[in-house]
């Protein structure tokens, strides 16, 4: 080969390699460009995450404090319940000692009486006296 083929050659070559070295830095350019917007993107999802423990902590420390003030009045709201209970146990058997079937002879009984009471002639007394406070209460009435 004479020494313009080798030139030739071996500008052939410099211009590969150029080519190559310009690929290598497109490569490199889009590298540093994926990994600064993975940065970011870690940067973001770090303050989020803060984000979501601060949330979680204040919920869980709300939490805490509903389920505390909850259980402060269980123990009084127990000491009612069992009172209740005691209350309607002793009521229960109040009702139990009633005797039903002298009560309903009872009223069976009153009904009967009722029933003999002459009401025309209990009208009758009740407008005579009517009539006798009528006149008192005129007689009264005239000293006001």
């Amino acid at each position: 080969m004479d020494e313009t083929g080798k030139t030739a050659a071996a500008e052939s070559k410099v211009e590969m390699l150029e080519q190559k070295l310009a690929n290598m830095e497109a490569l490199l350019a889009q590298q540093l460009a994926a990994t600064q917007k993975l940065a970011r993107n870690r940067g973001v999802m770090a303050v989020l995450m803060l984000c979501l423990v601060v949330v979680f902590a204040v919920g869980l420390f709300t939490l805490n404090n509903t389920v505390a003030g909850a259980t402060k009045e269980l123990p009084q709201l127990i000491t009612a319940t069992e009172n209740t209970a005691r209350q309607l146990e002793l009521t229960l058997q109040d009702v139990s000692s009633i005797d039903f079937d002298s009560l309903n002879e009872a009223i069976v009984g009153m009904d009967k009486g009722l029933g003999s009471v002459d009401f025309a002639a209990l009208n009758e007394a009740i407008q005579d006296l009517q009539k006798t406070t009528e006149g008192l209460a005129n007689l009264t009435n005239i000293f006001r």
